[in-house]
């Protein structure tokens, strides 16, 4: 069989030509896998960074806020547990319960409702009783519209002054503390005062007073509610309220001729002290036809001092007053409760329950939390803090020479943050290394194109080499006499 050179030269021409093609769809395909891979990464890189910015910023925020509000929180319990004893832990958990229940249900936060524990126990309440008193609390703040702390503070101040405190039974205590509430916030609603000046006209004497003169709160707060609408209140008024009720009670056991001559009575029967309204009806009856010369002499007759003829001058003429307020004090309950609530429908307090709802909740995630923080924060005091101090130390006693050493070696670790960014860009730059190595196969394949040149020239000579080689010898076959 002939060897056929031409064909064999013809496949290298085939051959060039095919890698030619090749040459130009690898060029294609490494150009479109290095834009490919570049703007990947590009993507990956913005995808990353909006991950970041959308969900691990926000989380780490809402981790932060979680651990710093069950921080504050636990915080102000540990307060008002430290002068409350030795409290179980159930009864703590029954606490901070009800704190929180409380920054659901009123204005107040839960770190305010941990707060007013404080106050209740320096009142003398255990923790049982301030569980119990903490709504009471809560509900009178909303109602006389300040903060917690002040509103334990003048409730248990005068619930004490009227020695209504009940340190034996939690609930007889809290039952005698809201009378006290609903009094004082239906005498808000009645007269010209505060609740919180009504509370402080019974902190300052006038509670006292009604104590020690066996007074309902409800018949001594009508008589400052007749006050109030005269422009006296607050302790001023509880000052007043104590001058008169102690001159009269004075007066009265010195001057008994001529009180009885001049038909007025301040003891009952059984020698307490009659109501107020009825004594001032009284005064009202022997004084009021005089001209205020005759009032001043007649008073002084009966033994009142200066200084509280200008008080019970003051209430001559508002016997009924003091009897209406009295009655309607006297059918005031529930009315904390009822103001309270009124309290919570305006847009701001809807929106502050809401917030506290989700405060509720962030105390909740940061008490989940605030274990594994504390266990970092042992491991940093335990392993990290000592040996960043034994690191300063020793760098103390280094020599000037080494310091210097140190320092380069840090701004040379500086200066390598700039590589670890270039690492991050891990997905563009090997758009760029596929890219080059698009450029050496090419390289490659020009040269192979050039050996097949190469190759199909040699190719050529052969063949015709070969072709007069088989001529010749085909020649010397067809001679004259050769046998074959």
């Amino acid at each position: 069989m002939a060897l056929n050179l031409g064909s064999f030269g013809e496949a290298f021409v085939d051959i060039r030509a095919n890698l030619a093609t090749l040459d130009r769809d690898l060029k294609m395909v490494s150009s479109r896998i290095s834009k490919g891979l570049i703007t990947s990464g590009r993507r990956m890189g913005q995808i990353g960074r909006q991950l970041t910015m959308g969900l691990l910023v926000p989380i780490a925020g809402i981790g932060g806020v979680a651990v710093r509000n069950f921080g504050q929180f636990d915080a102000a319990m540990t307060e008002s547990l430290a002068i409350m004893g030795n409290v179980s832990t159930a009864l703590r958990r029954d606490m901070a319960g009800a704190a929180r229940q409380m920054a659901k249900e009123t204005s107040f936060s839960a770190k305010e409702a941990a707060e007013s524990f404080f106050f209740l126990a320096s009142a003398g309440l255990d923790a049982v009783a301030s569980i119990k008193t903490l709504p009471v609390v809560a509900r009178f703040a909303q109602a006389g519209n300040f903060n917690m702390a002040l509103a334990t503070d003048l409730l248990t101040d005068a619930q004490s002054a009227l020695g209504k405190t009940i340190r034996t039974d939690a609930i007889a205590n809290m039952k005698e503390m809201i009378r006290v509430s609903d009094t004082l916030v239906k005498a808000n609603t009645l007269a010209n005062a505060t609740v919180q000046q009504f509370s402080e006209s019974l902190t300052n004497r006038a509670g006292a007073a009604m104590r020690q003169l066996n007074i309902d709160i409800e018949e001594g707060v009508a008589v400052l509610a007749t006050w109030a609408d005269q422009g006296l209140k607050g302790q001023i008024a509880g000052e007043q309220f104590n001058i008169v009720t102690r001159d009269l009670q004075r007066a009265a056991r010195d001057n008994v001729e001529q009180f009885k001559k001049m038909n007025v009575q301040v003891f009952d029967a059984a020698g307490g002290l009659r109501n107020l309204a009825d004594i001032v009806a009284d005064l009202e009856a022997l004084l009021g036809p005089m001209s205020i010369k005759q009032q001043g002499l007649t008073l002084s007759v009966l033994g009142f001092q200066e200084r509280s003829v200008q008080a019970i001058r003051s209430l001559l003429g508002f016997s009924g007053a003091i009897r209406g307020y009295e009655k309607a004090l006297r059918s005031a309950g529930g009315i904390t409760e009822e103001v309270a609530n009124k309290q919570l429908e305006g847009f701001n307090k809807k929106m502050g329950l809401t917030l506290s709802r989700l405060n509720d909740v962030a105390i909740s995630l940061g008490q989940l939390l605030a274990p594994v923080v504390l266990q970092f924060a042992r491991f940093m005091e335990a392993k990290v803090i000592p040996a960043l101090e034994r690191g300063i130390a020793s760098f103390r006693s280094m020599d000037q020479k080494t310091v210097s050493i140190v320092g380069k070696l840090a701004l040379l670790a500086v200066a390598f943050g700039p590589v670890l960014i270039v690492v991050g860009l891990l997905g563009q730059a090997l758009g760029f290394v596929v890219s080059g190595l698009g450029f050496f196969v090419r390289g490659l394949i020009g040269s192979i194109g050039f050996l097949v040149k190469f190759g199909n020239k040699i190719v050529k000579v052969l063949a015709m080499v070969a072709t007069g080689l088989m001529r010749m010898v085909a020649f010397f076959l067809s001679g004259p006499g050769l046998i074959i």
